[in-house]
């Protein structure tokens, strides 16, 4: 089953002025959406960063897969890797998309391409990909809420209405933490966090309401990651 089309379509998702390493979130998330059309009719999807290099690449590529096999994955990574090294603009753009760093460019755009192509794979087969890839190890997987410092919209205009606030300390963060157990039902929570003199990035409690037990109550110093478990 050979691929006959490739669509690509940039998107953006608005994003609150979350703090990172790199400072903070711009306005808008860019991402790319990635269609991959078999012979057959069926189609695959996959979705990758939306900054100029990474569409540029995407977009090179697409029509060189152009009656590949769907299943010559190897193929599509020899083509992936060749068209990053023609063709480049010398045009600079900034790097929006958080996570984002050139150094990742071909495995961002080859792991977009991948994931459609098995996706397209499954569906060509009638069966669900997870089959393809060896089986179900579980049938339900828990999602883990993921805190951020961040500032309020307030900061700039550009921003969009966000529920959660402004949190920029240990207080705020917990408060966070309340909202989206309260609203979403999390038993998990992640902060991945770093204050700017690099000395303390977390400190509070966080207090299991059935038991009053306190299932959380440590500073940590230095950058690192904190796990809350089984509120």
């Amino acid at each position: 089953m050979k691929i006959s089309t490739v669509r690509i379509t940039p998107i953006a998702i608005q994003d609150p002025p979350l703090l990172n390493a790199a400072g903070v979130r711009e306005p808008w998330g860019l991402r790319a959406i990635i269609e991959v059309e078999g012979s057959n009719g069926e189609v695959g999807l996959g979705e990758t960063y939306g900054d100029a290099p990474v569409l540029d690449l995407l977009r090179r590529v697409a029509p060189v897969l152009k009656g590949l096999s769907a299943f010559d994955v190897n193929a599509l990574l020899r083509i992936v890797r060749e068209q990053s090294r023609v063709g480049r603009s010398s045009h600079v753009e900034m790097e929006l998309a958080p996570g984002f760093l050139g150094s990742n460019l071909v495995s961002s755009v080859f792991s977009a391409y991948e994931v459609a192509f098995m996706d397209l794979q499954a569906r060509s087969l009638n069966m669900p990909l997870v089959e393809l890839l060896g089986g179900a190890v579980r049938r339900e997987v828990p999602y883990s809420a993921y805190l951020f410092y961040k500032w309020a919209t307030e900061v700039d205009p550009e921003y969009g209405p966000d529920p959660y606030g402004e949190a920029v300390n240990p207080t705020q963060i917990v408060a966070q933490a309340r909202q989206m157990i309260d609203t979403y039902g999390f038993e998990s929570i992640k902060l991945k966090a770093q204050n700017s003199d690099d000395t303390l990035i977390f400190g509070g409690k966080i207090i299991d309401r059935k038991t009053n037990e306190t299932v959380f109550e440590r500073q940590v110093s230095r950058f690192g990651v904190i796990g809350v478990r089984n509120l």
